[in-house]
């Protein structure tokens, strides 16, 4: 926004402002200053009108007081406008469905580019054979927001983003040990140059669990077996592995670390089959 005493002023009526001894085709940004200060003005619909910029509609019945959303509140509008051959650029304010046109401020400065802001991605895990996806958010401080295209690179095979919504895709592969990949997500914009940014992250591909020793020790079966930690496992039993139903051994169990341990107190079976079940 420009200081108050802009938004304090304004001409109404239709209206042409011609800006000369601009480089003839570089690009700038045109920048309309507004706000409702005008007695007739009550409520939203009392002003609507149109504006050209080199001949082009950018505003049709534009409303200051619904875009402000109340009277004496400042409001602008950006475009980026590239100079006519002979160095010019025009504005045309006419009327629209109700009242005058008006404007409180122009501003016509050279176009810069600001690359967009890729949001940081944390660390994500999957379990082996499991789809991977999150959606990623970029945002452009330009105005108007430049149109913003993603992609990935430097990442696992197989590793894809959509260019429009930003949703990334990834099926992790079918590991027998815990894996750690690293991926980047890259945004760009379409800008003048375009500019980009990306972000690094890791994936962690956790392998189903797998026992690393049983023993027997009077009778007691101590299972322990490889885990992921704040992964949930639950240990089931059997007597025929030809039964169709397991039985859960006890509860439950959350893994602080990199292993888990349950003993089976003097099973009573004179076999029992067992296995590890990871439930998240």
């Amino acid at each position: 926004a420009a200081p108050q005493a802009v938004y304090q002023s304004e001409r109404w009526a239709p209206v042409k402002y011609d800006f000369a001894n601009l480089v003839p085709g570089k690009l700038y940004k045109t920048r309309l200053h507004f706000a409702e200060i005008a007695p007739s003005v009550t409520q939203a619909g009392d002003r609507l009108f149109n504006v050209y910029i080199n001949g082009g509609q950018v505003l049709a019945n534009f409303d200051i007081f619904a875009s402000a959303g109340a009277k004496f509140r400042a409001v602008t509008r950006q475009f980026n406008t590239s100079a006519d051959g002979l160095g010019n650029i025009q504005v045309h304010l006419a009327r629209g469905s109700a009242n005058e046109p008006k404007i409180s401020g122009l501003e016509i400065f050279p176009y810069t580019n600001t690359a967009p802001v890729l949001a940081s991605i944390p660390t994500k895990i999957v379990n082996a054979g499991a789809m991977l996806t999150f959606t990623n958010s970029a945002t452009d401080a330009d105005l108007p927001a430049d149109a913003l295209t993603y992609g990935v690179t430097n990442s696992p095979a197989g590793a894809s983003v959509s260019s429009v919504s930003g949703v990334f895709t990834w099926t992790a592969p079918q590991v027998t040990s815990t894996q750690t990949n690293a991926a980047t997500v890259l945004v760009i914009d379409n800008g003048t140059p375009p500019l980009s940014n990306s972000k690094t992250f890791s994936i962690v591909v956790v392998a189903p669990p797998k026992l690393s020793s049983v023993l027997v020790t009077n009778g007691d079966v101590n299972l322990t077996w490889a885990t992921y930690p704040g992964k949930n496992y639950k240990v089931q039993f059997k007597a025929d592995l030809n039964a169709p139903l397991w039985t859960d051994l006890g509860g439950s169990s959350t893994a602080g670390g990199s292993t888990l341990s349950v003993t089976d107190i003097a099973p009573a079976d004179t076999q029992r089959f067992y296995r590890i079940v990871q439930l998240d």
